[in-house]
């Protein structure tokens, strides 16, 4: 049986699809140009820069097949990954140095590997499913659990190589979420005036 959302669209994904209008021409009621106008009111912060870099990210995996999306193609078209990588950093090097004493150049590669994780949680390897199929053929023999997210069909569960490593991800982690929460009440503060 197939369930349809009916729930509105997000503050986000109003503003993903403003990115991509081809009418931008201010009308009664809300329309494209009012998320744009309320992303641009908010202060250029942290949160600012992911939720732009996710509308990015969007954008670009957009142009590919769905069939075949390369993600290492993706990211490097995304030209505002590296300011945002860079702006990351800068924000988690005094965490990172309470939380784990790794040099900066482990520290910006786990960076690098969070932030492409969190704008694509899908394991590649499974597609998300947790388990590759068995014997011969893709259809044939046994489930077998995916190595690579072991078993959870997400990339996110397996960054880190030590608990410091893991507990400073799941830092971070939480903390690009909430910032880019905090971003879209400050839009939705900002639509309702």
């Amino acid at each position: 049986m197939l369930t349809i959302d009916e729930s509105p669209p997000s503050v986000g994904e109003r503003y993903i699809s403003a990115t991509q209008s081809s009418n931008l021409r201010l009308a009664e009621g809300r329309c494209d140009a009012d998320y744009l106008i309320a992303a641009g009111w908010v202060a250029d912060t942290l949160g600012a820069r992911l939720f732009r870099l996710i509308s990015e990210y969007e954008t670009v995996r957009n142009t590919f097949s769905p069939a075949q999306p390369n993600r290492h193609e993706i990211l490097r078209r995304m030209k505002g990954l590296p300011a945002c990588r860079q702006a990351l950093y800068d924000w988690s090097l005094t965490k990172a140095i309470v939380v784990i004493d790794r040099s900066p150049h482990v520290l910006m590669t786990v960076l690098a590997r969070v932030l492409e994780a969190w704008l694509d949680k899908t394991c590649s390897a499974c597609d998300g499913r947790g388990f590759n199929q068995g014997g011969r053929h893709e259809h044939t023999g046994p489930p077998i659990m995916c190595r690579p997210c072991r078993g959870s069909g997400h990339r996110l569960d397996t960054l880190g190589g030590d608990d410091d490593v893991r507990f400073f991800v799941s830092y971070l982690l939480a903390e690009m979420d909430r910032l880019v929460a905090d971003l879209q009440w400050q839009m939705r503060r900002k639509l309702k005036n």
